[in-house]
């Protein structure tokens, strides 16, 4: 995930579309869409529950996700968003030949609180 987190970082879409599969799908809760939201640029893209294709996905991510922290998700490489070293969104990758194919933006205190979490 850090080239991943790299390239949001530095807002570089042509790194962020070799890593996502051409059919990756984003999947985002209500309060990961309610937070987006809160917290949104005025020319930021909007979160929405279900994002499909590449240049969609990219366009999210594209020069964001500045506070996120590499973190372990039940074992996995994932992203989180902390406040007070608690875990308050994440970000769950499915990867597959090496692209991510599928991406999950979890906010729901109960949702989060139910992942192994280190970061």
């Amino acid at each position: 995930m850090t080239a991943f987190l790299a390239a949001s970082r530095g807002g570089d879409f042509s790194a962020l579309l070799a890593i996502l599969d051409p059919n990756v799908v984003l999947r985002a809760d209500g309060a990961a869409i309610r937070a987006n939201a809160a917290r949104g640029a005025k020319d930021a893209p909007v979160l929405a529950p279900e994002i499909r294709g590449r240049d969609a996905v990219a366009n999210i991510f594209g020069n964001r996700l500045r506070a996120a922290l590499p973190a372990r998700v039940d074992g996995y490489s994932g992203l989180v968003f902390a406040q007070g070293g608690r875990a308050t969104v994440v970000i769950d990758f499915v990867v597959e030949d090496g692209r991510i194919c599928e991406i999950s933006m979890m906010a729901e205190p109960e949702r989060v609180a139910a992942f192994a979490l280190e970061f």
